[in-house]
């Protein structure tokens, strides 16, 4: 509710939240580096902490989700890292040491695949960081990606 609530007092609409991750849906105009900006500062005022903000459109989750290289089984486990500004390079086909792989990867995503039976606490997230160049990476589960996109699309009559 809190974060909710910062987000309105800049002036967005529509402000939800979904989960406990830092996950928040609005509406805004502006340009993504000075809306970037903006939260990052408030964020930032309100944690005493410097704070990164990762934005995608609602057209940029659709097009995440239409392109995605893999499907779902039971036999992996699927995700997303988003990156906070492209890279202009793309992460390896997989992580050495663990059955992670990196399918078609985007200028600013990369899609993961994990066996099962990758173990708990393989950090794929530091693994990116490393690999792309210290860029901020935040990573969301398929499930998690696939509801974001779909609540980003506009109601009836909009």
């Amino acid at each position: 509710e809190e974060t909710r609530r910062l987000f309105t007092s800049l002036g967005f609409d529509d402000v939800s939240t979904h989960g406990a991750s830092g996950n928040i849906l609005f509406r805004a105009k502006g340009a993504a580096s000075s809306l970037r900006r903006r939260i990052e500062e408030a964020l930032s005022g309100k944690l005493g902490k410097p704070a990164v903000a990762i934005l995608r459109s609602g057209e940029e989750m659709h097009g995440i989700v239409d392109a995605a290289p893999f499907k779902v089984g039971a036999d992996v486990k699927t995700y997303v890292a988003f990156l906070a500004k492209p890279v202009g390079k793309a992460a390896p086909p997989r992580m050495p040491c663990f059955d992670v792989r990196f399918p078609s990867p985007r200028e600013s995503e990369v899609y993961i695949v994990a066996a099962k039976t990758t173990p708990p606490g393989t950090d794929v997230g530091k693994f990116l960081d490393r690999t792309l160049g210290k860029v901020a990476v935040t990573i969301r589960t398929w499930n998690v990606v696939q509801t974001l996109a779909e609540r980003t699309r506009a109601p009836e009559g909009r």
